[in-house]
């Protein structure tokens, strides 16, 4: 299990394509956060979390008004840089 803390700020987003077989989870500590993992789209506030496969294809985005912090953690871990940090 690979941890890692997730920062960005309003307007950021990042688009992950399925990389490797695996488990991924985020707990928002503050803000909000848009996850689209897949078809579905989920709105994520403060406390709380979302968990996947890393095979689906997921995207995030910080669609609020303020800085967003969570929590992730992704298993296998992956090559540093490709976390979406």
């Amino acid at each position: 299990i690979q941890p890692y803390r997730l920062m960005c700020q309003p307007g950021a987003r990042r688009e992950r394509r399925p990389v490797h077989p695996g488990e991924e989870f985020g707990f928002v500590l503050k803000g909000q956060l848009t996850v689209t993992v897949g078809e579905e789209t989920f709105v994520l506030e403060a406390g709380d979390s979302i968990h996947c496969e890393t095979r689906q294809p997921r995207s995030w985005r910080n669609g609020g008004h303020e800085e967003c912090a969570v929590i992730c953690a992704i298993s296998p871990p992956v090559p540093e840089g490709e976390l979406g940090e």
